[in-house]
């Protein structure tokens, strides 16, 4: 099943420091940036509000893109003002860390006028990341279970 379209599937348009997944169950994912970013929280809280889990993700990336497969939620995190991004796979029960892998974007790069731009979108059997950067638009696609590559493409600004 493609999530692309799906209300559970959400992106901020830009470094924001706060995004978040409406749940079937009514509750709610919610990605925030801590204000030294120096690390992003991920919650999942129950339909009264209540946390069920939170996860401290270390980094200093500066914007995050959620999404959810079956039994895992996604995050893509990344600067908005270089190339790349992590995305990192949790338990969608109990919030634990599955796996992490580092995306690289088309060219390694930092300057002050760099834009980057991320959408994660997962099914079953894989996640979906789509880079559009000033350097050029990578599309990666990951293995659900493991976040091996399993294909990638990159193409001109």
């Amino acid at each position: 099943m493609n999530l692309a379209d799906h209300p559970q599937v959400g992106q901020n348009p830009g470094p924001h420091p706060r995004v978040a997944l409406r749940m079937t169950d009514g509750g709610q994912l919610e990605a925030r940036t801590r204000p030294d970013r120096r690390q992003i929280l991920l919650r999942r809280l129950h339909a009264d509000g209540t946390q069920a889990w939170c996860l401290a993700i270390p980094g200093d990336e500066d914007a995050v893109a959620l999404a959810r497969g079956r039994e895992r939620l996604y995050t893509a995190v990344y600067p908005g003002g270089s190339a790349g991004c992590r995305v990192v796979a949790v338990a969608e029960a109990d919030g634990a860390l599955l796996w992490e892998r580092q995306v690289q974007g088309p060219l390694p790069s930092l300057h002050s006028k760099y834009a980057n731009r991320i959408e994660i979108t997962a099914t079953d059997d894989e996640v979906v990341v789509t880079g559009r950067e000033s350097a050029g638009v990578y599309r990666e696609v990951l293995d659900a279970a493991t976040g091996n590559t399993r294909s990638r493409r990159v193409t001109a600004p």
